[in-house]
């Protein structure tokens, strides 16, 4: 096995940092300056020793010594605090980033208590070396320098989020990421268990106001930690469905509304729309929603217009004295067009503001509700139901893969067969995730990505119920597509691919409410999809695709 590459690098900093509510350029900073010790093939630590209950085998190969050390620079950064250390002393808000003082306490070396059994001992380092390290890192960071403006913007988009909260599976995963490092948990099962104490079943209304009621206490205790930021940061970036706090610190430059983006409704609009032909009873208040969901769609001045456009006379229907022969053909003719015009309606829907907004009224007529609110409502219900392997809901047939390892092969680098399937009974071999055999897995981390990307995309495949083509997977140079996920290509846990009569927005629209990594597409590859598994709730569309907000 060789070596880890750069890209794999920066892949497990950003997980550890993540998890521990730390700053990940220090844990590079950290390698960089240390060097050691010395680990299983050829790599070298971060300082980190063992100590207490955290054994040398613990601490051997270089992820153990990432996770190892975010733990122990979590630990550290307890104890200043204990010790009198305030926030403004730990973290430089202006900058963002950890203060000089912080960096020297880091170098100073620090062996964890006894009552932290996740840390252990970091050893010193020269000082000047990790801050000009770290400080050079965080340069290279695609960040205003000037962040002065951060804790205002967090502040006011914190206060914000009740109003806006739909309760949608994005949202509240958000808000448990959140709630998870405020509390210095390394689980989200930990959180929830300290938001809703001594409650075996939690619903979910219980569990939303536990988290709303948080956010409170967050305005309330924000001190200037950098694990209350970190938090705060992921909040915005999760809500967001972003790729990385670098891009929730832009984000919010701009702007620190966590407005509901009414683009994200679009599968349950489109839901909705699917399930009409089944649900129409032909009674007058359904007609008359279908009706001016029509006359909208089309831009027609008046329901006149809207029942000649359907190829009706407007004459038989307000005549003083119509026969009833007369106003049930009609009806009937009226019916067949409706029915006709919304099947063939989510092949039109490009997700255009006027287009949008026209299912959002026709929403409010057929749920019966009293203005576009409660419509929203209803579709974050409908969102809600599309996240889970429903048949009832579903908008396409769902059969999820049960991936099973027994008698399976554990793929090393040295026994990959391109014309084997990477996960037991799955469609995809080795061949679709090399290009062929072009790219070969330099090292077991990245077959351990492409393999876990092998499931995932099996169960995608598997819920659109048709094969799809792989286009690109893993590629070392990872800049063919570009944009959010070039270093993806490059761990081997993302794919672009497609799908026989869907384009790529319909893809997305399909695949938003139930799929939990990244998934994006962009505008010059209208039919190329792409998916991966690091990023929670990450999503991307082209600009002119992302309108609407409430």
């Amino acid at each position: 096995m060789t070596i880890l590459t750069p890209n794999q690098r920066q892949a497990i900093y950003r997980q550890a940092a993540e998890r521990a509510g730390i700053h990940y350029p220090i844990l590079a900073a950290l390698h960089q300056t240390h060097g050691n010790p010395q680990l299983e093939q050829g790599e070298t630590g971060l300082g980190i020793s063992p100590a207490h209950s955290v054994t040398l085998a613990q601490v051997s190969t270089f992820i153990d010594q990432v996770e190892i050390a975010a733990n122990t620079i979590r630990c550290l950064t307890n104890q200043l605090t204990v010790t009198g250390w305030k926030g403004k002393e730990l973290w430089d808000v202006a900058i963002g980033r950890y203060t000089i003082g912080f960096l020297q306490a880091v170098a100073d070396g620090f062996l964890a208590p006894a009552s932290d059994p996740t840390a252990a001992r970091l050893e010193a380092c020269d000082g000047a070396a990790l801050t000009q390290t770290y400080q050079q890192l965080c340069d290279r960071l695609e960040v205003p320098t000037d962040q002065s403006f951060l804790p205002k913007a967090l502040l006011q988009f914190v206060r914000q989020v009740p109003t806006y909260y739909f309760s949608l599976p994005y949202q509240q995963a958000a808000l448990l990421e959140a709630a998870r490092i405020w509390q210095k948990q390394d689980t989200v099962a930990a959180a929830i268990a300290q938001l809703v104490p001594d409650s075996p079943s939690i619903e979910r209304f219980e569990l939303d106001q536990a988290l709303l009621q948080a956010l409170y206490t967050w305005l309330e205790t924000n001190a200037n930690y950098p694990h209350q930021w970190q938090a705060l940061l992921t909040l915005v970036q999760r809500w967001r469905r972003l790729t990385s706090q670098e891009a929730a610190i832009a984000d919010l430059h701009g702007d620190s509304s966590p407005t509901f983006d009414l683009a994200s409704l679009d599968p349950a609009l489109l839901a909705m729309v699917q399930r009409i032909p089944q649900h129409y009873l032909r009674s007058s208040e359904q007609r008359a929603a279908l009706l001016e969901g029509f006359q909208q769609w089309q831009q027609l001045p008046n329901r006149a217009d809207a029942t000649i456009a359907l190829g009706v006379n407007p004459a038989i229907l307000t005549s003083r004295s119509p026969s009833s022969e007369d106003l049930v053909a009609a009806a009937a003719l009226i019916d067949r067009a409706l029915l006709d015009f919304y099947r063939q309606l989510p092949l039109a829907y490009r997700g255009r503001p006027q287009q949008r907004q026209a299912l959002l009224h026709l929403a409010q007529r057929w749920y019966g509700v009293a203005d576009q609110e409660q419509a929203q409502w209803a579709l974050a219900a409908d969102l809600r139901q599309l996240a889970t392997d429903d048949h009832r809901v579903a908008t396409i047939p769902i059969s999820p893969l049960t991936v099973s390892t027994a008698d399976f092969p554990k793929w090393t680098t040295d026994n990959l067969q391109l014309f084997a399937p990477i996960v037991p009974r799955g469609d995809f071999l080795w061949v679709d995730a090399t290009r062929g055999g072009v790219f070969w897995p330099p090292n077991q981390a990245t077959v351990d990505q492409i393999v876990e990307m092998a499931a995932a995309i099996q169960l995608i495949r598997d819920r659109l119920n048709q094969p799809i083509t792989i286009v690109c997977w893993y590629c070392p140079v990872g800049e063919e597509l570009g944009g959010e996920t070039a270093d993806r290509f490059a761990l081997g846990d993302a794919i672009a691919f497609y799908s026989l009569g869907y384009t790529a927005q319909q893809l997305y629209w399909l695949l938003d409410p139930w799929w939990r990594g990244g998934l994006g597409y962009y505008a010059q590859f209208p039919y190329l999809c792409i998916v991966d598994i690091r990023h929670p709730y990450a999503r991307w569309q082209p600009q002119e695709h992302q309108t609407g907000e409430a």
